[in-house]
C-alpha cells in the first residue's frame, strides 16, 4: 500500500496485491490512524494493482466507508476492474445483514384457477389409485379369508357400528317426528291423515335413513380414520410398516373400509326402523292417528325394493366414506396442523361424495322404476 498526499488535502491510497483475510487486518490499522489524524476531505482508493478480493477485503472496504462517512470524508474508487466490481457491489448491497426479499408477482385469475384445478386433479388421481388398489386387494382377501385381519375387522366394526347406534337412533326418532310435523298440513288436504304413513315410510327408507346414516359415519368414522392414520404417518409409523414390507392397503385400509361396508347397511336398517317408529308415535300424539292404522298403511306401501335400496346405499356409502377417510389420513404431511386439515377434509369430502352418490342412485332407481 502506498499513500500519496495530493493538493487540496485529498489522499490517494494505491492498494496492491490481494485484499484477503491475510492482509485485511494490517491494512486496516495502516489506513485508520492516518485517516483519523489527517481527516482529508476526500479519500481515493486506487485498485490498479489489486489482484484479488474476498469477503474479508470487502468487509475492510465497507468499514472504511463507514469511518469516512462518520468524519465527513468522501470515499471514491479508482481503476476498479470489472471482475472485482460485481463482487464489491454485492457485498455492499448485503452488508446490512438483512435477508433479501423478493416480491413475488401475484398471479392472475387464470393462473390461480389453473393451479387450483391441477391440484384437485392430482388429488383425484391419487384417490382413484387408492380405489384401484382397494378393488384389486379387496376381492383377494375375501376369496382368501386367511389373509383377512379378522381381529382388526371386528374391532373396527365395534367402533364404527356399535358406537354410532345411540346417536343414530336419537336423530332418526327426531327425523321421523320432524317429517310428521312438516307433512301434517299437506296430508290434511287429502282428508285422511293416514297418508302421513306413506310419506314417512318412503322418505325414511329410501332417502333419509341411508343419508342420515352416511352423514353420521362421515362425521364419526371418516374423521376418526383420517386422524388415526394421519397421526401414524406423522409419527413415521407407516414408514416403519413399509420398511418391514407390510401391505398398507391390506393392513390399514381394508379392515376399516370393510367395517363400514358391514356396519353401513345394518345402521341404515336401524335408522329406518327408529325413524318410522318416531313418525308413528308423533302421528298418534299430534294427529290422533292410531298406531295400528299407521302400521297397516305403512305395510301396504313398504316393499322389498325399499329395503334393498337402503342396503345398497348403505354399503356403497360406507365404502366411499372409509376410503376417503383412509386416503386423507395417508395424505397427511408434516406438522400437527396437517392432521386437523386432513380430518376436516375427510368429513367435508365424505359428505359431498355421499350426496352426489345419493343423487346418482336416485336417478338410476327412477330410470329403472325401482
Amino acid at each position: 500500500m502506498k499513500v500519496v498526499q495530493q493538493a487540496a488535502g485529498d489522499a490517494v491510497v494505491h492498494l496492491r496485491g490481494r485484499l484477503d483475510r491475510a492482509q485485511a487486518t494490517s491494512l486496516w490499522y495502516e489506513l485508520v490512524e492516518p485517516l483519523k489524524q489527517t481527516k482529508p476531505p476526500r479519500l481515493i482508493l486506487d485498485f490498479t494493482e489489486v489482484t484479488g478480493l474476498d469477503t474479508a477485503g470487502a468487509a475492510l472496504l465497507h468499514n472504511l466507508a463507514d469511518l469516512c462517512a462518520k468524519q465527513g470524508t468522501t470515499l471514491s474508487h479508482r481503476h476498479l476492474s470489472e471482475t472485482l466490481r460485481p463482487f464489491l457491489q454485492y457485498m455492499e448491497e448485503h452488508a446490512s445483514g438483512q435477508p433479501t426479499t423478493w416480491a413475488k408477482p401475484r398471479p392472475d385469475f387464470i393462473s390461480r384457477f389453473g393451479e387450483w384445478a391441477w391440484g384437485h386433479l392430482q388429488d383425484t388421481g391419487a384417490f382413484l389409485r387408492l380405489l384401484g388398489d382397494f378393488l384389486v386387494a379387496g376381492p383377494k382377501q375375501l376369496l382368501h379369508p386367511q389373509r383377512l385381519h379378522l381381529g382388526e375387522l371386528l374391532y373396527q366394526i365395534q367402533l364404527v357400528g356399535v358406537g354410532a347406534v345411540p346417536l343414530l337412533m336419537t336423530l332418526s326418532l327426531l327425523l321421523g317426528a320432524l317429517m310428521v310435523f312438516q307433512g301434517m298440513n299437506s296430508v290434511s288436504n287429502f282428508g285422511n291423515p293416514v297418508y302421513i304413513a306413506d310419506m314417512v315410510v318412503i322418505a325414511v327408507s329410501r332417502e333419509m335413513g341411508p343419508l342420515l346414516t352416511a352423514v353420521i359415519l362421515a362425521g364419526r368414522s371418516g374423521a376418526a380414520f383420517a386422524a388415526e392414520i394421519g397421526t401414524m404417518k406423522l409419527n413415521e409409523e407407516i414408514d416403519a410398516l413399509e420398511v418391514h414390507n407390510f401391505d398398507i392397503t391390506g393392513y390399514l385400509v381394508l379392515p376399516r373400509v370393510f367395517a363400514l361396508m358391514v356396519a353401513g347397511p345394518i345402521l341404515t336398517m336401524i335408522s329406518d326402523v327408529t325413524g318410522i317408529l318416531g313418525g308413528m308415535v308423533t302421528s298418534e300424539v299430534a294427529m290422533q292417528l292410531p298406531a295400528a292404522s299407521f302400521l297397516h298403511e305403512a305395510q301396504s306401501v313398504f316393499g322389498p325394493s325399499d329395503i334393498y335400496t337402503g342396503l345398497i346405499k348403505g354399503t356403497v356409502f360406507g365404502a366411499f366414506i372409509g376410503l376417503i377417510g383412509c386416503y386423507r389420513g395417508l395424505r397427511t404431511g408434516m406438522g400437527a396442523g396437517s392432521v386437523g386439515i386432513q380430518t376436516t377434509s375427510a368429513v367435508v369430502t365424505g359428505i359431498f361424495v355421499v350426496i352426489f352418490l345419493d343423487t346418482l342412485f336416485s336417478y338410476i332407481f327412477q330410470m329403472y322404476g325401482w
